[in-house]
């Protein structure tokens, strides 16, 4: 049996590439197009260990992206918290489902992180349109498999077959 080390150290490491990716300055066309690659490993953890930690993991991912972004209401970390809830209730369905259709999962729910975002920049009066908000879904979807494939290797030395 790993150690707590031995399971989240590949966790914490993709979270810390997760921010500095989302700290990286992208042209204008590309940055509408940037996965969230901190929700999608948030997302993972949920549903290949599920833990009592994954809400506090996204509650504080997202602080630190709000921090980063420098938005207001802690927007980030509630659309995380929304957006892990549902992978981490049905973690044990969703790890039955091919690698080849998880990415509709993964839609599913950025999707309600995304509604979230869109919903408090409308309280605050920012609109940035319905590209700010679609784009990253597709980006994620997109994403997903070799994020997965890439973690999957990390913790266990091996991509695994499903």
């Amino acid at each position: 049996m790993p150690t707590s080390i031995e399971r989240w150290w590949p966790l914490a490491l993709a979270l810390a590439v997760g921010l500095i990716v989302a700290a990286a300055p992208l042209p204008l066309g590309l940055s509408a197009w940037r996965p969230d690659l901190v929700l999608l490993v948030v997302i993972y953890s949920a549903i290949h260990q599920p833990d009592r930690y994954v809400i506090s993991i996204a509650l504080v991912s997202g602080l630190l992206l709000d921090a980063q972004h420098a938005t207001p209401l802690g927007q980030y970390a509630f659309a995380h918290v929304v957006a892990v809830y549902l992978p981490l209730k049905l973690h044990q369905r969703i790890q039955l489902v091919p690698v080849w259709q998880s990415p509709l999962s993964v839609i599913l729910f950025t999707a309600l992180g995304q509604f979230v975002l869109f919903w408090c920049n409308g309280a605050t009066g920012n609109d940035l349109g319905a590209g700010a908000y679609l784009k990253p879904l597709v980006a994620n979807a997109l994403f997903w498999p070799p994020l997965m494939l890439a973690l999957d290797t990390l913790r266990h030395g091996r991509p695994l077959k499903t």
